[in-house]
Parts: C-alpha cells; structure tokens; sequence
C-alpha cells in the first residue's frame, strides 16, 4: 500500500526560531524549527496567499492512499510571535485538465481535501473543522467559500482540530 506525503503551507514569524511540535491522530509526526520571516504576524491575515511549504510528513501509515475521512490534528507553536497555516497538499491525489481527471503521482501535490468530500464537521470546504486554539471554539473568520482560510496560532499557543483528508489515489 502507498503512503501519502503531507506538505502544510503556511508563515512563521518572529526574531527568533518557531519551533512547531505537530501531532495527528495523537502521533507526533514534526517537531523541529520551521523557517521564519522576521517580525510580527501580519495585522491583516486574511488577504495572505500561504504559498510556501512550512513543514512536511512524510511516508507515514496515517496516510495511505486508500484513507479518506479525518484525524484528530494539534500544532504547538513555541518562540517567535507564530504562525499563519492555510492548506494542505498531498502527492497522490487526482488533478484536473479542464474535465478530465489525471491520476496521482509521488512527485505532483494537489489539496488533500477535495470536493468536501468526506463531509467535514462544519460543511465547509475547509481541511481543517472543529477548530480550536487554546481550548477556545474558533469561528471560520469569512463565509464559507470555495477555499481554506488562514489560521493564526501566536507564539505559546495551541491549535487543535479534524483535518480533513480526501482519498488519494495510485497514478498508473
């Protein structure tokens, strides 16, 4: 069976090292210093474009091709002043040329959660629902869209939540 690699697109600020200790499913699956851009977080995150990779899971059990439904998920951020997280991608997962779909690959990553399917707790297009940082019951900060909404997680803080995981598929 093939195992999925997980890319988180997101930010980290501060003038010193954040630090992310990630668990899914209770497995911690990243802890290490992620890149940081000096600074504060931005005041006005909504607008951000996260289009860079902030941490990877790699070749873990949790996400073989075949899986499709949701995880208990939590991202500890220590130093720094935090970080912005937005999408998740995977290798395995199908794409689009106009209609026709275009098996996955190991080396292409498309969103992990595709077509809001399975459905999330909260009926969104989100990969992350039932958000929570510091034990606190997040609202989503816009209406529901066709997207994923940036999340802020402050230095010392906790985010915890179902993350969403479509069905991956073997490319031929």
């Amino acid at each position: 069976m093939t195992n999925r690699n997980l890319q988180f697109y997101g930010f980290a600020y501060g003038d010193t090292p954040v630090t992310l200790d990630v668990k899914v499913n209770g497995q911690q699956v990243f802890l290490n210093t992620v890149s940081t851009i000096p600074g504060e977080v931005p005041a006005d995150i909504y607008p951000i474009i996260c289009d860079q990779v902030l941490f990877e899971v790699n070749d873990t059990s949790l996400f073989p091709t075949t899986f499709s439904g949701s995880y208990n998920h939590s991202i500890e951020v220590t130093g720094g002043s935090g970080i912005l997280i937005q999408n998740v991608c995977s290798n395995y997962m199908v794409s689009y040329n106009g209609n026709t779909a275009i098996a996955g690959n190991a080396t292409n990553f498309f969103n992990v959660y595709q077509a809001s399917t399975p459905t999330n707790s909260e009926g969104t297009p989100d990969v992350r629902s039932s958000v929570q940082i510091d034990g606190i019951t997040q609202v989503p900060p816009l209406e529901a869209s066709k997207g994923c909404w940036n999340w802020e997680v402050l230095n010392g803080s906790n985010l915890s939540c179902n993350l969403n995981i479509s069905a991956g598929n073997a490319g031929s």
